[in-house]
């Protein structure tokens, strides 16, 4: 009996340089997450969901440390980000259309280009997609392209790819369903408050506002094309 072939795991070498400053995407992967510990100093910080990797920075305190870092007169530290483990809409709130395909895409990597001026190095498969801080106030939809180069190579790694499962929630069609079942629970809920008498004049307008809600959810949404 034949056993499957495994996925190969590329072999990832971040490029560093002490000149410049930057912002590295990388995949979640075992190794990727190996190597950017090993590579973590006090100019270099990791940028990663916790339970991935403990004691990593989230976005908001890289964020804050490259604000803290400009007001000192100092340049934004370089970062190692694994933007595949961020799927939160606060975090992911850019809709993007490649083919057929509608997800959110990360704003984390657009405010480290265009507030801090860092450039970005984006792992896709077997290179590194090197988008310059010009480049990217430019026309941010070459971030978004590389971003999405990213997340495609990121799906060919297999089983390897520990952060694959919580993709579907950056899709628009999982964000819709979400905020509809929350958005009908309230309505729900607002309703059978009253089984007795009629609902009072804020609680009527509160309902009519959630309606509002529901239908602006059901209509679509114009998305950035990359």
């Amino acid at each position: 009996m034949r056993t499957p072939k495994e996925t190969p795991v590329p072999s990832i070498a971040i490029p560093l340089s002490v000149r410049d400053t930057c912002l590295h995407v990388l995949p979640s992967t075992r190794q990727a997450i190996h190597t950017a510990r090993q590579a973590a100093s006090d100019v270099l910080f990791v940028i990663a969901d916790d339970k991935f990797v403990p004691g990593a920075l989230s976005p908001g305190q890289y964020l804050t440390l490259c604000s803290e870092r400009e007001s000192q007169g100092d340049v934004a530290p370089s970062g190692l980000i694994f933007t595949d483990q961020f799927v939160e809409p606060h975090l992911t709130p850019i809709l993007v259309q490649r083919g057929d395909r509608r997800e959110f895409m990360s704003v984390i990597e657009l405010l480290a280009c265009g507030r801090y001026c860092l450039d970005l190095n984006v792992w896709v498969d077997d290179n590194w997609r090197h988008v310059t801080a010009v480049e990217a106030n430019k026309d941010k939809r070459t971030v978004l392209r590389a971003l999405a180069d990213y997340f495609e190579a990121c799906g060919r790694l297999g089983d390897a790819w520990l952060a694959g499962k919580r993709q579907w929630r950056r899709l628009e069609k999982a964000r819709k369903d979400s905020a509809l079942t929350r958005v009908r629970h309230y309505e729900s809920f607002l309703m059978q408050s009253h089984p007795d008498e009629p609902m009072g004049a804020e609680d009527m307008a509160v309902l009519r506002e959630l309606t509002a809600r529901r239908r602006a959810l059901s209509s679509t949404k114009d998305p950035m094309v990359c």
